[in-house]
């Protein structure tokens, strides 16, 4: 009988697959100080975790690009508000077929994607191809937290989570 859950270096081995270049983040995401001002970023998603991503990167002078290929949720008030980030918003299934350029032309230092995207996705494919690190949007919170920001308690996989982070929250 084969292990259900694979062996840590497999798991390790098919993230890296997954997400070669995720070592290559940009080293201006240290810390909530520093200055993210030049980086060009893409974001995937306009949900819920794309949206709020986005416009932290842009209030911290990244050059944000955002690609939701979703056109049928009413998004005008996020989009509004993305736009006093100078955030760069493109809707539509055309946005997602291929990794996009950011709009002043070049390539993009880092893409942030949310567990909704599959990493076979035309998008995350792309940046694979190129060479652009990929990283989700837990890792992006964890590496611009302050230095004296609360402990992280991190719940994961697929069944129970809410039961385990409500008990959690009661011990705490």
């Amino acid at each position: 009988m084969t292990d259900p859950v694979p062996a840590p270096a497999a798991r390790a081995s098919a993230l890296a697959e997954s997400y070669p270049h995720a070592d290559r983040v940009p080293a201006a995401l240290q810390g909530p100080d520093s200055s993210l001002d030049g980086l060009r970023i893409l974001v995937t998603g306009l949900g819920v975790s794309g949206f709020p991503v986005a416009a932290h990167l842009g209030e911290r002078g990244a050059a944000v690009t955002l690609v939701d290929g979703d056109t049928r949720r009413d998004e005008s008030e996020r989009i509004r508000i993305l736009e006093v980030f100078d955030v760069d918003v493109r809707r539509g299934p055309q946005h997602v077929e291929a990794l996009p350029e950011p709009r002043d032309g070049g390539r993009f230092d880092l893409v942030v994607t949310s567990p909704g995207w599959r990493p076979d996705s035309p998008v995350l494919a792309g940046a694979r191809a190129a060479g652009i690190p990929v990283i989700g949007e837990v890792e992006l919170a964890w590496r611009v937290r302050g230095a004296n920001s609360a402990p992280w308690l991190v719940v994961t996989g697929t069944n129970g989570k809410t039961t385990t982070t409500t008990m959690l929250a009661s011990m705490l």
